[in-house]
This record gives C-alpha cells, structure tokens and sequence, in this order.
C-alpha cells in the first residue's frame, strides 16, 4: 500500500524509521553520548524517568555520559516494537540488555519521538535498567 495524506506519519515507514533511530540513539549513546548535546536529538524540556529518576533536558545527556563514562558499555536490543500516535508521533518500545564492565544487565526503554523542524527529536522516555 502506498504512502499518501497530509501527515508525515502517513508519508514514511514509521516500523523503518523506528529501528533507524534505535540503532542510531544506542549507537551514539556507547560511542560518544556528549554528541547528545549538539545533535539536537533532546529539546530543552525533555523528559526521562531513568529508573524512577526523572531527569529534563541536559541532565539526561550528563546521565547518559556518566553511565557510559568511558567504559565499555555494549547495548545490545532484542525486539523493538513501534506505534504511530498522531500525525506526527511515534512510540517506540525497546528491550534489551546492556552490559558494562563485564555486568550484564536487562533494560527496557520506551521513547516518545515527534517530527518537528524537520528531524524526529525524543519528547519522553522512560528507561528501566534491571539490577
């Protein structure tokens, strides 16, 4: 079936785009999180509740980078499920595992991303890393 209407969510492959920007979000994030800062991938009042720790804007980035703290942080995700929510919304629901130095742990990640100004930038997420 075709791709047509008014709204970007009706234009694109909301499934595709999901995966893309997973593997794009935890590629960067093992890599080199202080990118979060200047790619404009979090507005200014984003939020994450980091295993009930609610966290807006830049604190999610000094997160981010304090859990990554140059080690060797692997994340590795085993299903990703999507949803479009409006017309310019999406849900994505990730789980997987995560492992640094040599411990292993299980997560799961939910992120609300909205197309605006012509990118899709993370509005909310929610993250619990099992302990």
């Amino acid at each position: 079936m075709g791709k047509s209407g008014d709204n970007i969510i009706q234009k694109i492959d909301y499934q595709s785009l999901a995966k893309q920007f997973v593997d794009f979000f935890y590629n960067k994030w093992v890599t080199n999180p202080n990118d979060f800062i200047s790619n404009g991938m979090f507005f200014e009042k984003s939020k994450m509740n980091l295993n009930n720790k609610i966290l807006v804007g830049v604190e999610i980035i000094n997160e981010m980078i304090l859990i990554q703290n140059n080690s060797n942080l692997m994340i590795k995700y085993d299903n990703i499920s999507a949803l479009d929510s409006g017309s310019r919304r999406i849900d994505i629901m990730v789980n997987g595992k995560m492992n640094k130095s040599n411990v292993n742990y299980n997560f799961t990640q939910h992120f609300l991303i909205i197309f605006q100004e012509k990118t899709w930038k993370i509005q909310n997420s929610i993250l619990n890393i099992l302990i």
